[in-house]
């Protein structure tokens, strides 16, 4: 009798294991269903009413608008997560905290579903500054934003999604690392991949492409090219998105709605740049003759994406979708420089905390950073991600300023007074806050 109880408890117990295993592998369980994507456009071009417009910091104001500025949104659902990418052409998110919210609320998601990054493009009225007008700015920004968001999600449709990677030749590291002259080196490291994601309908057709490459967008900054002033511009990413847009409509490359994103980019500069420093002669500004550098620069770019899109895998249409949101916390630190001295003293500050957002669709993720990263600071977090193939994002909203290799930190340059990080943290920090969330 006792033998028969010790058996009856066994044969319960084990059972009651293999109920809670059941369950534990049910809730961790995710779904691959049928992908439905979504994407829009908003133009968010200042009003010319706004010029002439005297920009912060900047010795001329911004005269006229050269070419249009968008907020640009996909909307990935596959019945199960629903999360929303946005990128908008501008130099930084403004009210980073409130325009994320009201995305999320136009997409009927959390705001951990999001991720809002900027083209960086530097040839914007800059909305930071104290005149009450930017506010119209801010709020142009924000509405596009929800509006493209709206429109993404009503247009959500079957979709299949690729990935592909490539190299295109269309930067150069700045030269801050050795102190350059000339502003840039031919010989400091300087990351030149090209990751592209395309999203197609069932019928192969493109519904949008998300392009991501490491340069500062500033062929035009600070370039005189009317009235006296500078003009507004998407820049080198806007002019891309521009020349991708519009051969979808005229030969089918391309896609209706282009995200051209920004990557590990802080001491990347592009190839060729309006306003350049010589060492001789001081700074050459070539004016509205610049804009046939952007032109050149952007077909250099759209030709290397096609060429990587022709030789996509067959995309996938049965996915899982993760999101996540968290922070990589590490210690701050201002550094000064007495102007009549020139002596240089660093101050501890408060810990710094750096957005860390990522979107997960099958084994493609777009990796989110709220910093600006240079470029082998990005190339390791990049490699060190869980995900096979890794798209890193750089400036997304709440953007902390730049975060550099230990060694530039040796150096007092514009990107080192510009990094409220302490020398030594951030990179590992990253790395630990992607791979925690996997």
């Amino acid at each position: 009798m006792k033998r028969l109880l010790m058996f009856v408890l066994l044969l319960a117990l084990v059972s009651t294991s293999n109920i809670t295993l059941a369950m534990s592998t049910k809730k961790t369980e995710i779904k691959k269903t049928q992908l439905k994507v979504g994407a829009a456009r908003q133009n968010i071009t200042p009003p010319n009413a706004m010029f002439p417009f005297d920009a912060l910091h900047e010795a001329c104001p911004y005269t006229a608008v050269h070419d249009s500025l968008y907020a640009r949104a996909i909307v990935m659902d596959n019945g199960e997560q629903r999360a929303v990418l946005v990128e908008i052409d501008e130099v930084q998110v403004p009210e980073p905290l409130a325009t994320r919210k009201a995305v999320a609320v136009a997409a009927g998601v959390s705001e951990s579903n999001v991720i809002i990054c900027v083209s960086h493009t530097h040839s914007t009225l800059h909305p930071n500054g104290e005149d009450k007008r930017l506010q119209q700015v801010i709020d142009r920004i924000r509405t596009g934003a929800v509006e493209a968001t709206r429109q993404a999600v009503a247009s959500l449709q079957p979709a299949t999604i690729s990935f592909a990677r490539t190299k295109a030749f269309v930067n150069i590291n700045n030269g801050e690392a050795e102190q350059s002259a000339g502003q840039y080196s031919n010989t400091a490291f300087s990351d030149k991949t090209l990751d592209i994601v395309r999203f197609s309908s069932m019928s192969d057709k493109p519904i949008a492409l998300v392009v991501n490459y490491p340069t500062h967008a500033e062929v035009m900054f600070r370039s005189i090219s009317y009235n006296g002033g500078y003009e507004v511009s998407g820049d080198l990413p806007g002019r891309t998105a521009y020349i991708l847009e519009k051969a979808n409509e005229t030969n089918g490359n391309g896609a209706p709605i282009v995200l051209a994103t920004a990557g590990a980019e802080a001491d990347q500069q592009p190839l060729l740049t309006s306003r350049q420093h010589t060492s001789t002669m001081g700074y050459i500004d070539q004016g509205v003759g610049g804009w046939a550098i952007v032109d050149a620069l952007a077909h250099r770019l759209t030709d290397a994406i096609n060429e990587a899109v022709k030789t996509m895998p067959i995309g996938k249409s049965n996915v899982s979708i993760e999101t996540m949101s968290t922070e990589a916390v590490v210690p701050g630190q201002y550094r000064h420089q007495n102007r009549e001295t020139g002596e240089i003293t660093d101050e501890e500050s408060d810990d710094v905390h750096i957005p860390i957002s990522r979107i997960t669709v099958d084994d493609i993720a777009f990796a989110g950073v709220g910093a600006d990263l240079a470029s082998s600071v990005g190339v390791e977090v990049r490699d060190a991600s869980p995900i096979a193939n890794t798209m890193l994002i750089t400036c997304t909203a709440g953007a902390v300023g730049y975060i550099l290799p230990d060694a530039m930190y040796d150096h007092y340059t514009h990107a080192v007074f510009g990094s409220r990080v302490r020398k030594g943290y951030s990179t590992k920090a990253i790395i630990n806050a992607f791979a925690k969330t996997k």
